[in-house]
């Protein structure tokens, strides 16, 4: 398995971040490990099945830039769930399921930046929360084009 992607859309990594509020939002964030910009960056809905949702979002995010050619997940039970298991097969995506230092390194920077951001901003309205995240993305993506570390 290669860790050290060449191009846009080869190597997706997947994570949540579940918010410490009293609905337990769940965040997903999907990252192009190349790019190291978020290509999905959602809430999920906490009364509709996780893996269908993630399945959703992975689907129409992948129409609109390309299928990834490896998508990493974590060990939790949304990503080891039949449905993505046969969504990836039939788009000929490799599941990478292991955690590595790799996928740890990628993810733990942009989900501490995220969960900092989030804190202080403090929202619990739905519509504030979707603002919040579009603004966060805005900032990410200057960081990243202005090559400045946050770390």
């Amino acid at each position: 398995m290669r860790f050290a992607p060449t191009r846009k859309n080869e190597i997706w990594v997947t994570d949540f971040i579940i918010r410490d509020d009293s609905q337990r939002t769940k965040i997903l964030i999907v990252l192009d490990v190349f790019t190291r910009l978020p290509v999905v960056l959602t809430i999920l809905d906490s009364k509709a099945g996780i893996a269908g949702q993630l399945v959703t979002h992975l689907d129409e995010t992948c129409r609109e830039l390309r299928y990834p050619e490896t998508l990493w997940v974590d060990a939790g039970f949304e990503f080891g769930s039949e449905k993505l298991t046969e969504w990836a097969g039939q788009r000929v995506i490799i599941l990478y399921g292991n955690e590595t230092p790799q996928k740890r390194s990628m993810a733990e920077p942009f989900l501490r930046r995220l969960s900092q951001f989030l804190r202080e901003k403090n929202s619990s309205a739905p519509g504030d929360l979707k603002r919040d995240l579009a603004e966060w993305r805005q900032l990410e993506e200057r960081r990243l084009r202005d090559n400045v570390s946050a770390d």
